[in-house]
């Protein structure tokens, strides 16, 4: 588990704490983040740009593409997200078919830095109502739909 360092000079626009496999770094692995900003909560799963292998896991969700569509679809309020401090989705999955959900991963191979990220956002106003039993359900509702993300090789 890693946690956002604080800091008191030019601190973040949101903070977070990202779960993986390895103690020694999230980042090359496929990993869970719960963010919080101002306006809002984000539960995403992410591959980013130092993943050791984005080209097989890329290939392996274009693949696995037709499949996850209806389970992914399933999920109220999961969407694609440019980048992982976008506040809000750049596309619903509801919206998208098999093709277009295979293309995502485009999105990781296309630049250097390239990140793949869905997840899902609930508002600061709807967030700051809940309880922690809720947060808990929510995160696990996430991670539960997205699970078969990590078994991509």
């Amino acid at each position: 588990m890693a946690k956002h360092a604080r800091r008191t000079v030019n601190p973040p626009d949101d903070t977070w704490v990202a779960f993986g496999p390895d103690q020694r770094g999230y980042k090359k692995h496929p990993h869970f983040k719960v963010a919080v900003s101002r306006q809002c909560v984000r539960f995403l799963f992410e591959v980013g740009p130092e993943h050791a292998d984005k080209k097989r896991w890329a290939s392996a969700w274009k693949k696995s593409a037709p499949k996850l569509t209806p389970v992914l679809r399933r999920v109220r309020g999961l969407g694609w997200f440019k980048n992982e401090h976008d506040e809000a989705a750049a596309a619903a999955l509801a919206d998208l078919g098999p093709d277009d959900l295979g293309n995502l991963a485009d999105e990781l191979l296309r630049t250097r830095d390239g990140q793949f990220v869905v997840g899902r956002v609930v508002t600061a106003e709807e967030a700051a109502r809940w309880s922690d039993a809720q947060y808990r359900a929510a995160a696990l509702e996430t991670f539960r739909a997205l699970a078969p993300l990590y078994r991509l090789r």
